[in-house]
């Protein structure tokens, strides 16, 4: 049962006192309970040109697109066009040549373990060394994310922003988000004063570990899908697929209570476990989203400030009415300069 505060009490003041305590010039918050979006925020300004924030003002999503790329993957799968252990050297032969990834499939990417580093230092040459054997233990990676991105845009013939559209953001009715950013002849992202992508250029540039733009209603909707796949079973993912998307894989370092699942991270509560993922300080914008399939409740909380990530957790144990239950991920990503991808602090 939900309670009559998580649905009823304005949280505007403190919401407030929250992003004045850190630098946080405007914040978008959306409430899901029981399938529906029961409460929704969106307090300040823009960063740069002071513009009052809308409800169909974008955020940069940086890491929170990984979880709705996974969802797309997972589709892929339920109509049994990908097999998520085949080698992605088999499904799509040459966008990595090195044999030392020959058996790295979409299951370990989505769950962290090709080995890759998060970022390669080194321009991109086709020939990739990992840190780790494939498969033998956690380390986040971009990399491998736009690697399992490169391999499926040759399966399906599609660039991915076309194709998260198509599988993930129209059936979700996630009517204002999208992947492609608009770059110039130079290959140069165009951005606005704000820090927001423009939605045309020369040609549109994706990326499946950084690239979505969103607001915190529409991203809300991926995680009510999560949370209630029967009302959504028609065109995306059914619950077998999202217990499979939501099994935990391996654990992260030396985090006891933190695992990784196909695209979301797992947090074991004192409320049950939780999944949940963030997005790193991008252009000024952090981000954060949990759920809770026990209770059947979740948030999603955008900022264009570099500190959002300071005041998330407190957001998420205020809006939710749970005062008392911590959230062990923010042990793990903050402070943000001690941060290490294979969960070693």
């Amino acid at each position: 049962m939900v309670s009559d505060r998580l649905l009823r009490v304005n949280h505007t003041d403190a919401l407030r006192a929250l992003m004045a305590s850190r630098t946080i010039p405007g914040l978008a918050l959306a409430v899901i309970a029981n399938g529906q979006i029961v409460q929704h925020y969106v307090l300040g300004i823009t960063q740069q040109t002071a513009t009052p924030l809308t409800e169909s003002s974008l955020f940069q999503a940086a890491s929170l697109s990984k979880p709705l790329f996974a969802y797309g993957v997972l589709r892929l799968w339920q109509q049994g066009v990908l097999d998520l252990d085949i080698p992605l050297t088999v499904l799509a032969p040459g966008v990595y040549t090195d044999s030392n990834i020959a058996d790295i499939t979409a299951r370990q990417v989505l769950s962290h373990t090709t080995g890759f580093p998060n970022w390669w230092e080194t321009p991109d040459t086709g020939s990739r060394l990992p840190l780790a054997t494939p498969g033998t233990r956690f380390g986040y990676s971009g990399e491998g994310y736009e690697y399992l991105q490169r391999a499926i845009e040759r399966m399906i013939g599609q660039p991915l922003h076309v194709f998260l559209h198509q599988t993930v953001l129209a059936p979700l009715r996630m009517q204002v988000s999208r992947f492609g950013w608009g770059v110039d002849a130079a290959g140069i992202a165009l951005l606005d004063a704000d820090g927001i992508a423009m939605p045309h250029g020369d040609r549109m540039i994706a990326s499946a570990a950084w690239s979505l733009l969103t607001t915190a209603t529409d991203y809300a909707r991926l995680l009510i899908a999560i949370l209630h796949p029967a009302a959504h079973i028609q065109h995306n993912l059914n619950a077998a697929s999202i217990a499979a998307m939501l099994t935990p894989l391996v654990s992260v370092g030396q985090h006891t209570s933190l695992m990784w699942s196909m695209g979301w991270g797992l947090q074991q509560t004192a409320a049950g476990l939780s999944f949940w993922h963030w997005g790193d300080p991008q252009n000024g914008y952090a981000s954060y989203a949990v759920g809770f399939p026990d209770q059947q409740i979740g948030v999603v909380v955008l900022t264009n400030g570099e500190e959002g990530h300071s005041v998330c957790e407190a957001i998420a144990q205020l809006v939710l009415d749970m005062p008392e239950v911590a959230h062990p991920a923010f042990r793990w990503i903050l402070p943000t300069e001690e941060w290490r991808p294979d969960g070693s602090r």
